[in-house]
Formats: C-alpha cells, structure tokens, sequence
C-alpha cells in the first residue's frame, strides 16, 4: 500500500507542475502578444504621423507657389479693393514698402496653408490632428519659407485600446520649412522701376497740356448766329497742323496720349511688360474731356465768351510677367503651370482750367 500511495503522489504532483506551466505559459504568451500587438501600433501610428508631416511640408510649398502667384496678382495688396501704386491727384496713394510686400505674400501663405490643414489627415484607418499655422516667415537672404504654428499646437495621433485599458498618442514636431526658388524680390523691383518711368510719361503729357496753346477761354470774342465756342473759336497748332474744334482736340490729345504714356517701357529678357489705358466710364473711350461754358456778353455786338476746360482722367493698368519660370497654380480657371504677373493699377487726374 505504501508503494500505491507513492504513485499516487507524483501522479498528483506531476499534474500540478503540468497546469502551473500551462498557466504561466497562457499569460506570458498573452503578455507577448500584447506587447506584439502594441509595438504594431506605435509603428503604424508613427508612419501616419510620417505621412501627415509629408503631406504638411508639400501643402506649405504649394501655399507658397498660390500665395506668390495671388499677391502679385493683386498688386501685393490683398485687404485693398484698390490696386493703385499711384495717383496723380492724391500724394498718399504709393506702392506698397518691401515690408508691406512681404507682409501681404505671408499672409497669403499662411490663408493657403491653414486651408490645407483645417481637416485631419487620413491614413489607412487612422487620422492625424493638424496644428493650425499662425507664422510664416521668409528669409530675405535665401528664399526659404518657414511656417510655426503654437507651441502646444502640433500634429498628434492617439488610439485608445479599451480591451487592455491603454493610450496611445504620438507627436511630431510642427514647423515646416521649405526652399522655393523664385525671384520674388526681382519682380517687385522691377514693378517699382516701370512705375518711375510711367509716372515720368504722364508728368510730361501734363506739361505738354499746361503749355499756353491749349487755351483756357477767351474773352468778348465777335460771332455770328448759329456760332458757338465748341466749333469756331477753339483751335491750336499741334504737329504743324492746325486743328479746330473741340471734338477734334479730345481725339487729337486721346492718340497723344495713347502714344506716349507708355513711351520707353518695354519688356526684356526676364519680363514682358505690358501696359493698358483704361478711361473711366463717365469719360467715354476718351482719356480726356473738353468741358465748355459760353456766354453771351453782348447781343448788339454779337460778343460772346468762351471758357474750356480740360480734364483728364483714366487708369493704366500695368501688367509685368515674370518669365524664368512657372507655378503649379489655380490661375482662376484651371490648375496648371502658369507665369507669376505683378498687376497694379495708376491713375491720372488732371485738370486745366
């Protein structure tokens, strides 16, 4: 019997050691599945994070690519209904400042980024946070573009595991940074240079109009019936002929005008330039009017008196297109490759009375 009972006893204990090892065995292989299982996820996570990043620094370039492309479009004024760079009635109406320029290109970059950035991004089935972009910067010296959003405002990334009772969140950095070759700076030079040189044109076709053969009036003037200031008594030698009238005049100074406001402006091998006369709508398709007022200062001596007065007032709407290279951009119709043209607008408003 004693012998029975010590079979019995390993037989049991033999039992024991086969469960303590199943067991042990079942909660360190569930505890190295679980590890498996989380090190899949940090590594899946971290590529969406990866891709998320991707996806921001591609978005801030072609911001910058959209925003260089709309500034200049816009005269480098984006808050002003008003593309004027100048205005010969109004000492206060300038081209913007390098400052102003840049200021207006980074504000356009940054509208553009955030729209990018304004929904999660999607990969596979995760979806990554991204920050929303307060600074861009520019650097003067190389033409690299930075963007920063705040500091507690990055791309992030979480999952909640409820079986196991675990986080997971991932964060990446969110500055951005990207070197984009355009002579931005060269077009704004350029755009103040050809605004010189029209400012120079339409100062002399003013002091062309100020000379004393563009009369004012005249004064007890002798007239038959059926006479009038408009017809008879207004003429002026202009180009070794004689001309009268003042229908006649306004097309006379309408092609003087038109032949030498852009007098001397041409294009070159990096831009081509091309300047537009506008007239204001009131005025016609003339840039320039001839008002009259006649009185008549003596019915017995049939005298009259003739007063005229000259107004001239349109836009010229210059356009200068960069020609080294082109964007990938919506250019209004379509997204395609398209040259970057400075657009702004002149007014000249003069009178002579």
């Amino acid at each position: 019997m004693k012998g029975f009972s010590s079979v019995l006893y390993a037989a049991a204990l033999i039992s024991v050691v086969l469960v303590l090892m199943g067991l042990f065995s079942g909660i360190f292989g569930q505890s190295r599945i679980a590890e498996i299982e989380l090190k899949q996820d940090v590594y899946s996570m971290s590529n969406a994070l990866d891709a998320a990043k991707v996806y921001l620094h591609t978005a801030l370039r072609y911001s910058v690519y959209q925003g260089i492309y709309d500034s200049f479009r816009n005269g480098c004024r984006k808050n002003s209904d008003l593309k004027y760079w100048y205005d010969s009635s109004n000492a206060d109406v300038k081209p913007p400042s390098e400052n102003e320029m840049l200021d207006d290109l980074r504000m356009e970059i940054l509208e553009n980024l955030n729209k990018y950035a304004e929904n999660n991004y999607n990969f596979m089935d995760y979806s990554v946070y991204l920050p929303a972009y307060t600074i861009v910067y520019i650097e003067r010296d190389a033409p690299v573009f930075s963007a920063f959003s705040e500091q507690d405002d990055v791309p992030r990334i979480s999952k909640t595991i409820k079986e196991r009772g675990e986080s997971i969140t991932l964060k990446a950095d969110s500055s951005l940074a990207e070197k984009i070759d355009f002579d931005y700076s060269g077009l704004y030079t350029k755009g103040k240079e050809i605004l010189d040189m029209l400012k120079a044109n339409l100062q002399a076709i003013e002091s062309e109009l100020e000379s004393e053969r563009w009369a004012t009036g005249w004064d007890n003037v002798d007239f038959m019936e059926g006479e009038s200031c408009s017809d008879v008594f207004f003429s002026v030698s202009a180009d070794d002929k004689l001309i009268s009238g003042t229908d006649s005049a306004e097309e006379y100074l309408k092609s003087f005008i038109e032949e030498n406001f852009r007098a001397g402006i041409a294009g070159d091998d990096n831009y081509d330039v091309v300047l537009d006369l506008i007239p204001l709508p009131y005025s016609g398709d003339r840039p320039i009017k001839i008002s009259i007022t006649q009185e008549i200062k003596d019915t017995n001596k049939m005298q009259i008196s003739c007063r005229y007065m000259y107004d001239m007032d349109f836009d010229v709407e210059v356009n200068i297109t960069y020609k080294g290279m082109e964007l990938p951009v919506f250019n209004g119709t379509q997204t395609a490759f398209s040259p970057v043209s400075l657009v702004f607008y002149a007014r000249e408003a003069w009178e002579k009375t």
